[in-house]
């Protein structure tokens, strides 16, 4: 179900959606807002209400990303082999930097993220990072691989990301600018 909040002064957008969690959470898949709720639960405008500035935050990067999208080029001209051997490289120096050992690595097109860990140590890479710059394939990379010494987003992690790169944010924002370049090509057939 889509409803409407009121947000400094404009209207956003959020799906609610139940599922068999034990918390509540908000989450912006591909720019839009999704409340996530236990099975039976209906208190989604009271979670609106509690992370009121922090969903306008949100919505504000994503709305300021989506401007500077436009002013952005893809890397068109990497074939699928060339990026093949850059993954293998990436992976191979991230790993020994990280002192970790990541199972497979697959390249697949995933609609809401640019990579994934699995539990079995498998390394799953959007294939349109294919088009990104190295530097934030390298990124994307070495964060995934970090996943291998902590799971979850927390401190711990974020200060194991920051010893290669401290500027992480910045290269988050990079990311999502892309994210919404790439699905504005594919809207137009590009």
């Amino acid at each position: 179900m889509v409803k409407t909040v009121k947000i400094a002064d404009r209207e956003i957008n959020y799906q609610v959606i139940n599922r068999r969690v034990k918390y509540p959470r908000l989450e912006f898949k591909t720019g839009g807002l999704v409340i996530i709720l236990p099975e039976a639960a209906t208190h989604d405008e009271q979670l609106v209400s509690k992370y009121r500035s922090w969903i306008a935050n949100k919505s504000d990067a994503i709305n300021s990303a989506i401007t500077s999208a436009a002013k952005k080029k893809l890397v068109l001209h990497r074939s699928s082999r060339d990026f093949s051997v850059m993954v293998d490289r990436l992976i191979s120096e991230h790993a020994k930097t990280l002192h970790v050992n990541p199972g497979k690595t697959f390249v697949r097109a995933m609609r809401s993220k640019w990579a994934s860990l699995s539990a079995r140590r498998n390394l799953t890479l959007n294939s349109h990072l294919r088009q990104l710059p190295s530097d934030l394939v390298s990124y994307v990379i070495y964060h995934e691989l970090c996943h291998l010494t902590e799971r979850r987003h927390n401190a711990r992690f974020w200060a194991l990301v920051e010893r290669k790169y401290p500027n992480h944010d910045k290269l988050e924002t990079v990311l999502l600018e892309y994210w919404f370049l790439i699905r504005d090509n594919e809207q137009k057939g590009e």
